[in-house]
């Protein structure tokens, strides 16, 4: 898809696109690295790490985004407990 395709304005703004592109999003922090580039120092990665588990722990947004991909939700918290970068 073209990135001038009006098709992508409804898609983009979906609440699953949002909650893929979060998961997605708190999956490279969490294994140390920066977005768009570049990699998060080890007192950055311990601040992030805090912020996501602290956030994707909460009750709703478990519930919200285990509803849009379960699997995908379990692996990227699963990093908190096997990144050897700890």
């Amino acid at each position: 898809m073209s990135p001038t395709d009006v098709e992508r304005i409804p898609l983009e703004s979906s609440s699953v696109y949002i909650g893929l592109k979060l998961l997605w999003t708190a999956r490279l922090y969490l294994i140390g690295k920066k977005f768009p580039i570049g990699h998060l120092t080890n007192h950055e990665w311990h601040i992030a790490v805090h912020d996501i588990v602290n956030y994707l722990t909460q009750d709703e947004i478990i519930s919200q985004l285990t509803e849009i991909d379960a699997a995908a939700y379990f692996q990227i918290l699963s990093i908190v407990f096997n990144n050897p970068s700890a």
